[in-house]
């Protein structure tokens, strides 16, 4: 087929097809640890923003129903090993037997709490083995919310859990979230630098 001209319909040469993909994959190359980046603080951010509303809901659930709610912080494992990774809301019967509220929470995969008592003072609290919902025998540590909203948690201490990418597993890292829990009013703060 011949144009008005009379030449050849022009197209891409193979240099300029070649230019093209060596221009995209160096793109690419470029972007994938912003990427990786971005769904990493994605993670963290929703592992977070988990465990404060669970903290929050357990406050609000004792004042309301008007009976102690417990926050189970519980150390199990998954693909990135051990961490504190899932929580769990019970309330306190009178005869001191436990119902369950809520579902167990899993923190997404790779987040965890930070078991050094320098950054998650909640790791000062005392331990005790006892059955997920799963039927998985696990450690865990409760956070108790009276029913006027406080913790019963000493209110001498600074309480706070820190939250990280586990693959950092000595340190935070860069990127982390630290939730403060005031013991008095049983409020939770959140910061992230």
């Amino acid at each position: 087929m011949r144009t008005r001209s009379g030449s050849a319909p022009s197209g891409f040469s193979l240099i300029e097809v070649l230019t093209v993909l060596a221009i995209v994959a160096l793109l690419t190359a470029l972007a994938a640890p912003a990427i990786s980046s971005i769904r990493d603080s994605m993670q963290l951010a929703r592992a977070g923003t988990l465990v404060q509303d669970q903290l929050h809901l357990a406050r609000q659930m004792a004042i309301t129903r008007n009976e102690p709610v417990i926050v189970s912080l519980f150390e199990t494992t998954d693909e990135t090993g051990n961490a504190i990774n899932m929580l769990t809301l019970s309330r306190i019967r009178k005869d001191g037997s436990r119902d369950l509220l809520t579902r167990a929470s899993r923190l997404p995969l790779g987040c965890g709490v930070l078991m050094e008592t320098a950054w998650s003072s909640v790791m000062n609290l005392p331990t005790e083995t006892r059955s997920l919902p799963s039927g998985i025998e696990a450690e865990c540590r409760d956070i108790r919310f009276n029913p006027s909203g406080s913790t019963a948690l000493a209110a001498s201490a600074k309480w706070f859990l820190t939250i990280h990418l586990r693959r950092n597993k000595e340190k935070p890292g860069a990127n982390f979230i630290t939730l403060a829990i005031d013991p008095v009013t049983g409020r939770i703060f959140f910061y992230q630098p």
